[in-house]
């Protein structure tokens, strides 16, 4: 399971702040990190365990929140186990992983795991492309057709948030072996773990002003709309640790 091994590779470090937005969880242990939130819809009695306490605990403690089942209480794990990551050697590239779909996957069969926004307007440089959602718009195919559909393309793209609700451990085997595998989004784990996992590129976002991020947080601004990060890609092809 990816999960259980980012999280016994965590370090146990100090927690200094947890932010739950209503779009964006951010937390400081080593790094400041942000990833998206998620909870159940319509649910108004499912909060998250120990609030309140949360920096009490380490990251690593934090960090098997990733593991529940209560969304939100998942998205707090998952954004502090990538806070706690050492990414200061790592060989980011400052590649912007939209453009690097469209200039890999040109004329070639794309999958997507999640309905990027960007897609809409650009199916005409792809020979086919299979766009899956928990919850599809006309035109996406479900969880469902994964097994029939995804073994098809040559190039995948996989939302980081499917770290966060644990349905990256079913996708992964559908993949085929020769595809190029991107997981992208500010969710997405910065841990070269993912190259074991068979991710190829590893595309997300550093903080770099936490003092602004954390103001947009707090005032309920979107991933779309917040600025103060940098998006970054590290290239399995390039990684030597």
């Amino acid at each position: 399971m990816l999960l259980d091994t980012l999280i016994e590779n965590t370090a146990g470090i100090p927690v200094t702040e947890v932010i739950t937005g209503a779009y964006v969880t951010m937390v400081t242990s080593r790094n400041t990190s942000i990833c998206a939130t998620l909870r159940e819809e319509f649910c108004v009695s499912k909060g998250v365990r120990d609030a309140g306490c949360l920096t009490d605990l380490d990251s690593r403690s934090l960090a098997k929140f990733s593991l529940s089942d209560n969304l939100l209480e998942a998205s707090i794990g998952v954004c502090a186990l990538n806070s706690a990551i050492n990414i200061d050697n790592l060989p980011f590239k400052n590649i912007n992983a939209k453009d690097l779909i469209f200039e890999k996957g040109r004329g070639k069969k794309l999958a997507m795991i999640g309905h990027f926004p960007f897609i809409d307007n650009a199916r005409n440089l792809f020979s086919e492309v299979f766009v899956f959602e928990k919850k599809p718009q006309p035109g996406d195919l479900c969880e469902n057709d994964i097994p029939e559909f995804l073994p098809l393309a040559d190039i995948v793209a996989i939302t980081g948030m499917t770290v966060t609700n644990h349905t990256i451990d079913g996708i992964l085997p559908h993949i085929r072996k020769d595809a190029l595998v991107i997981m992208l989004g500010p969710s997405t784990p910065l841990s070269p773990i993912l190259f074991d996992f068979g991710v190829d590129v590893i595309a997300g976002s550093v903080v770099r002003d936490s003092d602004f991020v954390r103001s947009r947080v707090i005032e309920g601004a979107s991933l779309h709309y917040l600025g103060g990060i940098e998006y970054v890609a590290l290239l399995k092809e390039e990684y030597n640790g």
